[in-house]
């Protein structure tokens, strides 16, 4: 049943060009297989796969990676990311088991040791990747889905909470979803608005769907098919919430940006400069990259790649501005960029992500604002991977004062898993 009901994944190449190394869902004995050990970051058996079991000291930090998930997770799995006030990171994520999946939190600690992994939810009936974010009232993970696959089951979007600091997951309630949209559907994203309460999002084949916990479900344009990987921001100043998304629809190509107000969208999309070239447009194949600064701070800003049949460049645009900054710029199929991401610090600082792959050698690189408050970029980093990485799939980040935290899904060999490593501050 998974396999029938997992969300479409369009082709990067919306053009008639062929792009290189295509990505491909795995198949269902590894999906069996993750379902097998997912209580476990750690898991090399089911005995070894609970919560519960000891997990063996590790390095962590800069210069050294940890593996997150376990072998297995499927190679379009997204992560959601959610930092307390006690400096822990929370990587939260879903295993993939039919008819029995669960939402699970590995916690990293300040320093980017892995804790022990906690089960939120189990015995869903199917469930989307969550994603997180923090507000004022405590730490939020959300998911769409169907609790038991009964005919009154409960539907829509879920969510569970956890105090800023220590204490455990509590399951919350439910929203059903918004008629013609369904209950099984692609990655959430979320953010924390203005009133401090989250916004989520979600597509479907003629559907983008936005809800304002506290609020019901509402259909935004446009509804067609089709639009993919939402990403959502708030700025810290305005309170204004945005929202990224990714579309193929005919003669409506490209990545837009979206105002959102109470529980609407707020005048027109805009298009992003640079993201359709000549009719054909590049998907990316995460959520769009979006970050605000935090509270207090003003600015929503988008990080993308702009070019045909490869990115040519990595841009930086502001909401509502008409240009964007370039980051850097790629010499064609020999530098080809297969995604990018961007976290902003407690301080504001800016951290840009972005990683080489569709058939060029993994790479990975980090490049930062030189102040908390500028758009202005110091110098780029490569960030050395785990030894036999052949792929990069999915980047998340997270900053902390100084340093960033990667969350990056790869394939080492076989396995794919989620794996974290800390970058310090270049200087």
């Amino acid at each position: 049943m998974r396999d029938i009901l997992k969300p479409f994944h369009p082709a990067r190449d919306t053009g008639q060009a062929s792009r290189r190394g295509r990505r491909t869902v795995i198949a269902a004995a590894a999906v069996a297989t993750s379902a097998a050990v997912a209580a476990s970051a750690f898991a090399v058996s089911a005995r070894a796969a609970t919560a519960e079991a000891a997990r063996p000291q590790v390095t962590a930090g800069p210069g050294h990676w940890v593996q997150v998930t376990p072998k297995g997770t499927e190679n379009i799995a997204d992560v959601g990311l959610a930092r307390g006030s006690d400096g822990v990171l929370h990587v939260l994520w879903a295993t993939q088991a039919v008819a029995h999946q669960k939402i699970m939190d590995t916690p990293l600690s300040p320093k980017g040791a892995p804790g022990k992994t906690a089960t939120i939810a189990s015995g869903l009936w199917i469930a989307s990747y969550p994603d997180a974010t923090v507000t004022p009232s405590g730490l939020y993970v959300l998911w769409n889905g169907d609790k038991t696959g009964n005919p009154n089951s409960p539907k829509g979007t879920f969510w569970a909470t956890r105090p800023l600091k220590g204490g455990a997951w509590k399951l919350g309630g439910n929203v059903p979803p918004v008629l013609g949209a369904p209950d099984t559907t692609t990655s959430e994203t979320a953010t924390t608005g203005g009133d401090g309460k989250p916004w989520i999002s979600y597509t479907d084949t003629d559907a983008l769907v936005v809800l304002h916990l506290g609020q019901k479900e509402a259909k935004i344009a446009p509804t067609q098919c089709c639009v993919y990987y939402p990403g959502m921001a708030t700025d810290g100043k305005s309170g204004v919430t945005w929202l990224g998304y990714y579309s193929n629809i005919t003669g409506r190509q490209g990545l837009f940006l979206q105002k959102l107000s109470k529980n609407a969208a707020s005048g027109k999309a805009a298009r992003l400069p640079g993201s359709v070239t000549g009719g054909n447009s590049l998907a990316p194949e995460q959520r769009i990259a979006l970050t605000g600064r935090g509270k207090g701070r003003g600015g929503v800003f988008v990080l993308y790649g702009a070019g045909y049949p490869t990115y040519k460049s990595l841009d930086l645009i502001a909401a509502g501005a008409a240009k964007p900054v370039k980051l850097a710029t790629f010499s064609g199929f020999t530098e080809e960029v297969a995604g990018d991401t961007i976290a902003a610090g407690p301080d504001g600082r800016l951290w840009a992500t972005w990683w080489y792959g569709n058939g060029t050698s993994p790479k990975l690189f980090v490049r930062a604002t030189t102040k908390a408050t500028n758009t202005a970029f110091g110098k780029t980093v490569t960030v050395p991977l785990p030894a036999g990485t052949n792929t990069i799939w999915k980047v998340y980040t997270s900053a902390q004062a100084g340093r960033l935290d990667v969350v990056a899904l790869l394939s080492r060999g076989s396995n794919i898993a989620y794996w974290a490593t800390q970058v310090p501050l270049p200087k």
